[in-house]
């Protein structure tokens, strides 16, 4: 990762509404890009790294199955 980038969530959120804007998005289709995260909690993305994880997918899928 660049250090030169910024990722808190303030920036992320208004740099896609500003690309949804960019790419044509209605007013609606603005706001949602804005509000997308709002839901999120402090952690919510570790679940990516867990499930792109082959090792604990397969466990994870295989603790589902039983």
């Amino acid at each position: 990762m660049n250090p030169k980038w910024s990722v808190n969530r303030y920036e992320h959120s208004l740099g896609v509404m500003l690309l949804v804007r960019k790419l044509g998005g209605s007013l609606k289709e603005q706001i949602a890009a804005l509000l997308h995260d709002v839901s999120h909690t402090a952690f919510s993305h570790v679940v990516d790294y867990v499930l792109f994880s082959p090792f604990l997918l397969k466990l994870f899928l295989f603790r589902m199955s039983q």
